[in-house]
């Protein structure tokens, strides 16, 4: 596994291979964006990266010559990241969860929606804990 560092030029293409054919993830997305598809999940993700106010690092993880996921996280916060299903395999999501922690640190938060059942129960197997539930975020950006 391989870890690059990407542009958010870059990211639309990792974040395709990372969910490329993973019906369930329709399912598991922001339910406020209405989506029907892998591809419009996939736009949505990017889209939303795109429009943080601070940009976040972003690093795309290849295997042999095969694009297969990314991740992107700001200071002390995973903001987005995704896994090719092929390679959900306990050795790569361990590299994985390895790379995320080496670029990152070893104390930061992830904030996910609570029905992204599959993204939580990973993260809490390695290692993470939930320290607040069923929040609300608003942001003012004045007028």
């Amino acid at each position: 596994m391989v870890v690059k560092i990407i542009g958010i030029h870059w990211v639309k293409e990792y974040i395709n291979a990372a969910f490329e054919n993973d019906t369930e993830l329709i399912g598991l997305y922001d339910k406020g964006v209405k989506v029907n598809s892998v591809k419009e999940v996939c736009d949505s993700v990017y889209e939303k990266l795109e429009s943080l106010i601070e940009p976040c690092e972003m690093r795309g993880i290849v295997i042999g010559d095969k694009k297969v996921g990314y991740f992107t996280y700001s200071p002390k916060v995973l903001t987005s990241f995704g896994l090719n299903k092929e390679y959900r395999t306990k050795e790569y999501l361990t590299e994985f969860w390895e790379a995320i922690k080496k670029a990152i640190g070893s104390d930061f938060q992830c904030a996910l929606f609570n029905h992204n059942v599959r993204a939580i129960e990973w993260l809490e197997k390695c290692g993470m804990n939930i320290i607040l539930e069923n929040l609300t975020i608003l942001y003012y950006a004045g007028n």
